[in-house]
Parts: structure tokens; sequence; C-alpha cells
């Protein structure tokens, strides 16, 4: 009964975690998701997914906060 009891509290909140993030869409509303949808550039994606650097002729200035500070690269390699 303690495990039925638990499963049902836990799924309760995993139900309730799931409408908050579902409607929370980063700030934008539906029209603004479905305009951006239907505007989508599927080359440009497939670009950009392949080498941003390229596509956006920039490069990075310095290393991301989270690698490592004692690797061999850094941000512009």
């Amino acid at each position: 009964m303690k495990y039925y009891a638990a499963l049902m509290a836990m799924a309760f909140i995993i139900n309730i975690a799931s409408y908050k993030i579902g409607t929370v869409t980063a700030g934008a509303s539906e029209a603004e998701i479905e305009t951006a949808y239907t505007q989508a550039d599927l080359k440009n994606g497939a670009l950009l997914y392949d080498n941003w650097l390229t596509v956006t002729q920039k490069s990075p200035a310095e290393n991301h906060p989270l690698y490592p500070a004692d690797s061999k690269k850094s941000g512009k390699s």
C-alpha cells in the first residue's frame, strides 16, 4: 500500500511538472511558434548543423566556461 501511494504521488508530480513545461515555451506565443515553424529553412538548418562557424562567419573568442582549463585546444581551434 505504501508503494501504491508513493507511485500515485510521483505520477501526480510528474503530471503537474509536464503541464508546467508544456505551457511555458520560452515565452513565445503559439502564433510566434507557428510562424517560426513555417518559416524554417531546412537547407540553412542543415548548414548550421554541419558547420555553424562558416555559415555565421564568426569564431568563438574564448573557451566555453564548462570546457576544461587544462585541455590542449582553445576556442579558436
